[in-house]
């Protein structure tokens, strides 16, 4: 994941996280109940990571395609559309579970009719236009998939996040860095692997330049987190691990206090 994914899913949400698409709530709203509800349950980062995209599809439909007119028929595929855009951004574990979360929708309305009964009003009007209850041979299928109980868990916290008087709720975050990151040492030729693609790369450490653009990708990057804080207006402070961190963290409640 880069800075930049994470700057373009703002700027969707942006522009797009104020519709409504059926529900009581918007869909900045329902994104972030249901990461939370996601992130409360003790789940992996990846899946609080499609708790918070699972419906960005929606969003990305409706910039390429137009809003959709009668939800019980026109369907946006937004669980496709969604996963296609989350993948190369976000990864696949994420992607997998927005790209079934829908048919985890399905399945559970047909082996539980209280879950079934459960579902709002637009969630109705949905199942219809997404094909509705499954046969036996699409059930047994979903079940044997290996992203099933991630998708069901992602659908559960989906029919919940619609709650239209939520806590409120504030972020800051916190940049904690080592030293050692924020330049590269002189060892020589050093073999390094790129933990998103497996691919394993040469690098001279003794080349000058190297090491200069190494130090200014970091410092670049830096300011481009910082830079997309500001804009969302979310307090930060940048912590090193050689440093007292009590001082970095009372210098920054202190500039929150007129917030409190």
């Amino acid at each position: 994941m880069s800075v930049g994914a994470v700057e373009e899913t703002m700027a969707i949400f942006a522009a797009r996280g104020g519709e409504f698409h059926g529900e009581v709530i918007d869909q900045r709203s329902h994104a972030l109940q249901c990461a939370e509800l996601a992130q409360a349950a003790g789940a992996a980062d990846p899946l609080v990571a499609a708790a918070l995209l699972h419906d960005i599809g929606h969003l990305v439909a409706a910039r390429d395609q137009g809003r959709r007119g009668d939800l019980a028929v026109d369907d946006d595929h937004h669980e496709s559309v969604g996963a296609r855009w989350v993948a190369p951004r976000f990864g696949r574990s994420t992607a997998q579970a927005i790209a079934l979360h829908v048919v985890a929708k399905r399945y559970q309305c047909t082996i539980d009719p209280a879950y079934a009964a459960s579902l709002s009003p637009a969630s109705v009007q949905t199942l219809r236009a997404q094909g509705g209850l499954l046969d036996v041979d699409a059930i047994s299928r979903f079940e044997h998939h290996p992203g099933c109980s991630d998708a069901r868990a992602l659908r559960t916290w989906d029919e919940a996040a619609k709650d239209p008087d939520p806590e409120e709720h504030d972020l800051v975050a916190l940049h904690i860095f080592d030293e050692r990151e924020t330049e590269m040492p002189n060892i020589g030729m050093i073999k390094l692997k790129d933990a998103e693609t497996g691919e394993y790369i040469w690098v001279d450490t003794s080349s000058s330049s190297v090491r200069k653009n190494y130090i200014f990708h970091w410092q670049n990057a830096r300011k481009e987190m910082e830079t997309l804080l500001k804009k969302t207006g979310t307090d930060f402070v940048s912590i090193n691990t050689r440093e007292d961190y009590v001082k970095s963290l009372v210098a920054l409640f202190k500039k929150r206090e007129h917030k409190l």
